[in-house]
Formats: C-alpha cells, structure tokens, sequence
C-alpha cells in the first residue's frame, strides 16, 4: 500500500543522508522559512492595529460615559435647585395671607422670598465669619 507520508519521510531521510545528492535541498529549506517572516509580521499588524482600534474604542465609551455622568450630575443638580426653591418657597410664604392668582400677589411673593433669601445668604456669611474668628487651639495650660 502507498502511503505519502511514509513517501514523504523516506524522501527527506534519504535526503538527510546524501547531503549531495540533492544541491537545492537547502534552498527549498530557507524558501519555506523566508515566509514565516511576512507572514509573522503579518499576524504581528494585525495584533497592533487590533491593539489600536480597541483603545480607540475604549476612549470613545469613556468619553461618553463622562459625558453622560456629567449630564447626570447636572440632573441631579436641577432637581435639588427645583426642590430647594420649592420648600424655600413655600416655607417662607407659610405664614403669609398672599394671593399667588393674582399679579399684586405673586410680585409680594416674590419680593417676600427674595427678601428671606438674602437674610438667610447674609446669615451664612456671619456664622462662617464667626468660624473663621473662633480660637481652634483650645485652652493650652503650660505647667
């Protein structure tokens, strides 16, 4: 039976023997190694172009989701301001007998609040004034 693997092996091991019978054997060999080079820089531009374009998409994801976490912050941001103007507004116009229906009553409105709105802004200013005045070293007792 004819098998070409052992018609293979036999060619080679006969060429092994007889270094000069076959001349171009050696050519053969170095023509089959002078692809792997191509070949290996080949899968090697592959790998780095591969490298490339997924850092590339990598900083593109990251730019949006900064962007998108910006867009939330600023959300988040919008709704305590809406919330706070609410509670404020309505906090301060608590004890008030004012017609918002009207346009005399919502221009009293809106001077009320504003009005509570820079006392409790000049508040602030004091009391931080007052932090930055305190003795934060404490009673110190040489002995």
């Amino acid at each position: 039976m004819y098998s070409p693997i052992v018609q293979r092996s036999s060619i080679r091991a006969s060429e092994a023997c007889d270094p000069g019978s076959n001349p171009g054997g050696a050519m053969v060999f170095l023509s089959r190694n002078l692809f792997i080079l191509p070949g290996l820089k080949l899968i090697m531009a592959i790998g780095i172009t591969f490298f490339i374009v997924a850092a590339l998409i990598i900083a593109i994801w990251l730019l949006i989701e900064v962007k998108r976490f910006k867009h939330k912050i600023f959300a988040i941001f919008l709704i305590c301001l809406i919330l706070f103007t609410y509670l404020s507004f309505s906090y301060t116009l608590s004890g008030q007998d004012i017609n918002l229906k009207t346009i005399p009553g919502l221009t009293e409105a809106g001077k009320l609040y504003f009005v509570w709105l820079g006392s409790m802004f000049n508040n602030l200013k004091v009391v931080t004034a007052n932090v930055i005045d305190m003795n934060w070293k404490g009673n110190v007792t040489k002995t």
